[in-house]
């Protein structure tokens, strides 16, 4: 049983696992664009309600050809600052700048018929994405501080106490680099 202060220890998806699902050729069309939300989530970090409220004035492009995602996020009204990683660009396009929409349950409903097609052990759900894009940030070497803007937080406590997950890769990688120093 878990108490209710307690966080329940959910893993992201690895690079493997993301590959696995962005690269499954899948015939239901229904799947395929829950696929291309799910993997859209994962590069995005939007939670399910912001990518589904997503609307073309959310996409800016700075004056250096930059092109971002600015949009308040609906649970907090803090801004998130997203920067448009080309594969969430190719599937914006796809959808011309409109992703499919459904209800959250329906969503993750299906993301459960797309794990067991990709053979993911994993419970795929809207939040894992959020959750994968962040690890994948903290991961690549992105401070936590803009992870937390990033992902529209008040404070990067919130982003350190729930969404870090520090990769045993990258510790090793890390702890190997002090050792060549």
């Amino acid at each position: 049983m878990t108490l209710k202060n307690e966080q329940k220890e959910v893993n992201p998806l690895t690079l493997d696992e993301l590959r696995k699902i962005k690269n499954k050729n899948i015939s239901l069309p229904r799947l395929a664009k829950v696929r291309d939300m799910f993997i859209f989530e994962c590069y995005t970090g939007l939670a399910f309600t912001d990518m589904v409220n997503l609307r073309s004035e959310n996409n800016v492009v700075d004056t250096k050809g930059n092109e971002w995602i600015i949009k308040s996020r609906q649970k907090t009204k803090i801004q998130s600052t997203i920067p448009l990683l080309p594969i969430a660009k190719e599937i914006l396009m796809k959808y011309q700048d409109e992703l499919p929409t459904l209800t959250n349950q329906k969503y993750n409903g299906y993301l459960k018929e797309l794990g067991d097609i990709c053979g993911i052990k994993k419970n795929l759900h809207s939040h894992l994405a959020r959750r994968t894009f962040a690890t994948i940030l903290l991961n690549s070497g992105v401070d936590m501080v803009s992870v937390s803007k990033i992902l529209g937080h008040a404070n990067s406590m919130i982003t350190e106490k729930v969404y870090a997950k520090m990769l045993p890769e990258t510790i090793m990688k890390n702890v190997m680099n002090v050792q060549a120093k």
